[in-house]
């Protein structure tokens, strides 16, 4: 019990979930040995409980097994590549070609750094896309983005469009699957420490992943209006569901017509963890008329480095205020809109509030969370 308070249950992850997992055990063995002894007729049932956990544990290894091994293509492979602001990009290298909805997580199992030890993970990339992408081969370099090369939005801004034709539903190329991982304790710091010391600060190795599973069932797509509030690594969340809206809206296959998505940072480093995605982000066709980026930097090392663009791709100084961002945006909104908040508590906790004091004057406005919390 005293382990289950939710900040020794954050600071002590791992201990908290073997300590769960022995208790529950525990728990099973001295209810049937009690059942048994006395011959007690709900012994069947105390069986079928135990059947299910096993079944549950084969279902979870047969899912596995069936993402990351491939009798043509061998098992998955694992790229982590340290990045600016202490955090580490981890893409597993599929061995096949796998369907990733937007908004969902996985449990990643990276042997080398946290032997059989599974983590919850936000899914913040896939490539290829089920619609389209600017994925190169898989064999390609890897870049590994460092202090001084932090996105430009004014360099973003100037790309040229990416070409639809190139990309179709039908691509059979092998699914990567991409994370961002911020140091804290434990596993995260850990694997952070590795690629940090490894060459060229990219650490290759094996692992599995687990998934994915959808957190929510809200369907963005359904809104007019769609405001993701992202905090810090909290734009994981959000990333490929802004890429998701874009192209099914080209399409003619989502109610969305606006787009805004907010996001909150420390310094312009943490920029630097969706880089390469913001860029192709960008640079899809429509997004102008649809996407507007807001970027909230609260501890810039120098003015210079806050610079908006455009109107579309716009860089503040200070924390996010999202009762300020609410009022500017409600305004121009169109049909029903849906706000959506990752980052920390307290953080979600504004988003939360802002929305809340927009409900009954005039708009329709649904909120949803993802929590940094287990």
């Amino acid at each position: 019990m005293l382990h289950s308070l939710s900040p020794l249950r954050h600071a002590f992850y791992e201990t908290f979930l073997h300590l769960h997992q022995l208790g529950a055990f525990l728990a099973f063995l001295g209810v049937y040995l009690h059942i048994d002894l006395d011959a007690l007729p709900q012994r069947p049932w105390i069986i079928a409980v135990g059947v299910l956990w096993l079944l549950d544990r084969l279902a979870r290894v047969a899912r596995l097994l069936y993402l990351n091994v491939s009798a043509k293509k061998g098992s998955t492979r694992v790229v982590v590549e340290a990045l600016a602001g202490e955090a580490c990009r981890v893409t597993f290298h599929l061995p096949k070609r796998v369907h990733v909805k937007p908004g969902g997580h996985v449990y990643a199992y990276i042997p080398s750094i946290s032997q059989w030890m599974s983590h919850p993970f936000s899914i913040a990339w896939v490539e290829p896309s089920s619609c389209v992408t600017t994925s190169g081969p898989m064999d390609s370099p890897v870049k590994t983005p460092t202090t001084g090369s932090s996105m430009s939005p004014s360099l973003l801004e100037k790309q040229p469009l990416v070409n639809l034709d190139r990309y179709m539903p039908e691509n059979k190329e092998p699914t990567s699957v991409s994370l961002i991982v911020a140091a804290r304790q434990g596993m995260t710091r850990k694997l952070y420490n590795r690629a940090l010391a490894a060459p060229n600060q990219v650490l290759y190795t094996t692992g599995f992943i687990e998934g994915p599973y959808a957190s929510h069932v809200v369907n963005l797509g359904s809104y007019g209006t769609v405001v993701l509030f992202s905090g810090g690594v909290g734009i994981t969340h959000h990333m490929l569901s802004v890429r998701d809206l874009i192209i099914r809206a080209a399409e003619g296959r989502v109610a969305t017509q606006k787009i805004y998505l907010i996001w909150s940072v420390r310094n312009t480093e943490h920029l630097a963890w969706v880089r390469e995605w913001m860029d192709q982000v960008l640079r899809l066709p429509g997004r102008r008329e649809m996407l507007t980026v807001k970027l909230f930097v609260s501890k810039p090392k120098s003015s210079r480095e806050i610079v908006s663009p455009s109107a579309t791709v716009q860089m503040f100084p200070g924390r996010c205020r999202p009762q300020v961002v609410m009022d500017e945006v409600l305004p121009q909104r169109v049909g029903a809109t849906v706000v959506s908040a990752c980052g920390s508590g307290g953080f979600s906790d504004e988003v939360r509030a802002a929305a809340r004091d927009n409900i009954g004057k005039g708009a329709v406005v649904d909120f949803v969370e993802e929590a940094f919390t287990w």
